[in-house]
């Protein structure tokens, strides 16, 4: 068996009035901490009203950004594949001057010619309307992008005027893929 001593003693006052001042230490940095976020929640409450009124409006806009974003690589993509038919195309009517006699070509060929030519024009003025709509979607794009990043920064600033080093923002991607427009993972256009 073991026998205490008078040092034991000592030692079992002198830990248990450490472990007291520590948990008094403790309880005050917890009280302190408490009043602060007491503290926090009413002087900021206007703060933390103006922040949840512009959360929707910045979702709005985030998802406006990826749609846009969509529109213009959508109509991108149609225009280069054009260019490339039209670029055949192109070819093609080009080759009818082999047929010339005397810089004019048979009735039959000046017939097909002629339509070829007209299928072509007609082709390149679908491409042109949709170059007109892109440039259209261009500046919608470059205008909801710009719309989301001062709304972004509005909110950070009334976030920094609370206090808050970071205040986390979910990007148009990710607004994008909880409204299920895209999936997560997917990739996005740049």
């Amino acid at each position: 068996m073991y026998a205490i001593t008078a040092k034991d003693s000592l030692v079992t006052k002198i830990d248990s009035g450490c472990a007291r001042i520590l948990l008094l230490l403790l309880g005050a940095i917890l009280v302190g901490k408490i009043a602060q976020e007491v503290y926090d929640w009413y002087a900021f409450s206007e703060e933390r009203e103006r922040l949840e009124s512009l959360e929707p409006e910045h979702e709005r806009v985030g998802l406006e950004v990826v749609l846009s974003q969509l529109r213009v690589d959508s109509l991108r993509g149609f225009i280069e594949a054009t260019d490339r038919e039209l670029a055949v195309k192109r070819s093609a009517i080009e080759a009818y001057d082999r047929y010339q006699r005397d810089g004019e070509l048979s009735p039959g060929l000046f017939g097909r010619y002629r339509r070829d030519l007209a299928e072509y024009n007609a082709r390149v003025e679908a491409r042109n309307d949709r170059l007109d709509d892109w440039r259209s979607a261009m500046q919608w794009n470059e205008q909801v992008v710009d719309s989301f990043n001062a709304l972004s920064d509005r909110i950070r600033g009334i976030a920094g005027s609370m206090g808050e080093a970071y205040y986390p923002l979910p990007t148009p991607a990710e607004i994008a893929s909880d409204r299920g427009v895209v999936a997560p993972g997917d990739q996005l256009p740049n």
